[in-house]
């Protein structure tokens, strides 16, 4: 039987008028199982990171159209497929913004469905029974399509079984990568399962009797006898097929560890949290245990692992991590890698150095000399807000404890409420903290430690945006605040300002990706490219 885990929301719908649709009309896996690409009802195409709940693309079709099928990914060339208006086959890929410039072949009958099976080619399924090869199809759009089905025939599907959950229930649903896609009411979630292998014993009852010693085990033994037979139960070769007991050991294990505070085993936990057999929802009350432990590598284990952690959790974490004195801090033991990652960049030279990302000594410096624009007075306030030094603002392992929480997927709807229960100067620590890993990540020489834990500069920059919708009224209120909002000032004016560059020579670009390259080239040559 399948074991579902705490579901969370991966978008809003917009339901039909008529209620007689969810507002979906398909979702399909994009390139691995942690993208799909879901077509409404009505006229877009979104692609959606599952894990981090947020739309890495989207595309729509011109008012007056619609999308009539679902589109799907083609793995070999990268591309996306979607049919309008019944007969408009529209192929574009990633890149492509506007779909009205991309390609589209008018096909002589009307298309059902596009199929794209995992390493197959895509197939068109048209409403009268036939089917093509998307690229036979596309060689020659005005073939003639046969019937297959008799004209009192038609592709229909049918519910087969439903379950009553808030809102309005439709009758379908999606299944990729062991997580359920469902519509109901005007959201779109997800729910991830795990569906245990059958086994004789479990067929006997064993598997009962297995639950039944495990729980008489974490209830009466002794911390030295529990971890003795944890140690004999994860060695065994079929750990992953006792996933449901390893949740119930856990859960039981924190119970008493609640109840009894002279009961505790952090390297018994440690090790269930790395069997990846656990997510919060199973044991929801063991990081808030490590949290008043103080049991900070459980809690970074627990970070990393689970991958449904709730948005008050996560704040709780970060309430603890920045209220940690450093000196606390650097007693805990963390993992090596993250700390790593931590160590290289704290121990880089601390001159400053230019950036890739439009941050630099010259860019503070506003280029306009009209006192209408309040140039002199930014400059200098730039001049005394800059900083002469990179200087890591928390200890190393408070750090690293930092870089979990902002690497933790989140849904900002639920995580805005709880930010704002931080402080003050936890809220100013905390930024001045993304504020000097932003500085790091945008240095030319910055190196690409590939293999370690470390956040995305997307990451630190949705958590400096986070923060700032959370406590800007505080934060221009306090004067320690002023420098601090001048630099992410400056650091905003310098992102619109490399946009604003990389604009003006768009078209150029364009025109270099867009010319022939000459195959025959000497082992000496001077060419000279005209740009118009």
């Amino acid at each position: 039987m399948a074991a579902l885990y705490e579901g969370y929301t991966l978008c809003g719908l917009v339901p039909e008028q008529n209620l007689s649709n969810s507002g979906v009309r398909g979702i399909e896996q994009e390139r691995d199982s942690d993208h799909v690409v879901v077509t409404d009802s009505t006229r877009s195409v979104t692609m959606y990171k599952v894990s981090d709940q947020k739309p890495l693309g989207r595309w729509t079709v011109k008012q007056g159209q619609s999308l009539t099928c679902p589109a799907v990914f083609n793995p070999k060339t990268k591309e996306y497929v979607a049919v309008s208006d019944n007969q408009v086959i529209r192929i574009w890929k990633e890149e492509d913004v506007l779909l009205d410039k991309t390609f589209k072949a008018t096909v002589s009958s009307d298309i059902w469905r596009v199929h794209c099976a995992h390493g197959g080619d895509p197939v068109v399924l048209f409403q009268r029974g036939a089917v093509r090869l998307l690229d036979s199809l596309l060689s020659a759009p005005q073939q003639p399509i046969e019937e297959i089905l008799a004209q009192e025939e038609a592709i229909r599907s049918t519910l087969q079984a439903g379950k009553e959950m808030a809102g309005k229930i439709y009758g379908q649903l999606w299944c990729y990568s062991n997580k359920l896609f469902i519509p109901h009411g005007k959201t779109l979630s997800v729910i991830p399962f795990v569906c245990p292998k059958s086994s004789l014993a479990s067929a006997l009852g064993k598997l009962k009797q297995a639950k039944h010693a495990v729980t008489m085990l974490a209830e009466r033994l002794t911390c030295d006898h529990v971890y003795k037979e944890v140690e004999g139960l994860l060695s065994r070769s079929d750990i992953q097929d006792l996933q449901p007991c390893v949740g119930q050991l856990v859960s039981i294990l924190v119970s008493r560890s609640l109840a009894d505070p002279s009961f505790y085993i952090p390297s018994t936990l440690a090790q269930l949290v790395h069997t990846q057999c656990l997510c919060h929802s199973a044991c929801p009350d063991l990081v808030l245990l490590a949290l008043e432990k103080k049991d900070y590598f459980l809690c970074q284990l627990c970070l990393q692992f689970f991958p449904d952690i709730p948005e008050a959790v996560t704040c709780a974490c970060l309430k603890a991590f920045i209220s940690l004195p450093d000196i606390d801090a650097e007693k805990a033991s963390l993992e090596p890698d993250s700390i790593s990652f931590v160590e290289a960049l704290i121990s880089r030279e601390r001159a400053q150095v230019s950036f890739q990302n439009g941050y630099g000594t010259t860019t503070c410096e506003d280029r306009s000399d009209d006192p209408s624009e309040g140039g002199g007075i930014i400059k200098e306030k730039e001049k005394t807000s800059a900083p002469s030094e990179q200087i890591c603002p928390v200890g190393l392992h408070k750090a690293v404890l930092l870089n979990e929480v902002l690497q933790t997927a989140y849904s900002e709807t639920f995580l805005l409420p709880h930010l704002k229960d931080l402080s003050s100067q936890h809220v100013v620590l905390f930024l001045q903290y993304l504020q000097f890993l932003y500085l790091k990540y945008s240095q030319d020489d910055f190196p690409q430690m590939h293999g370690l834990r470390s956040p995305s500069l997307t990451q630190i920059m949705d958590w400096v945006c986070l923060v700032l919708d959370a406590h800007f009224t505080m934060l221009v209120m306090i004067p320690e605040a002023k420098g601090l909002l001048l630099n992410l000032h400056s650091f905003v004016k310098s992102q619109v300002r490399l946009v604003s560059e990389l604009g003006k020579i768009e078209g150029s670009l364009q025109e270099l990706k867009n010319m022939k390259v000459k195959k025959e080239v000497g082992q000496y040559s001077v060419e000279i490219i005209e740009l118009f």
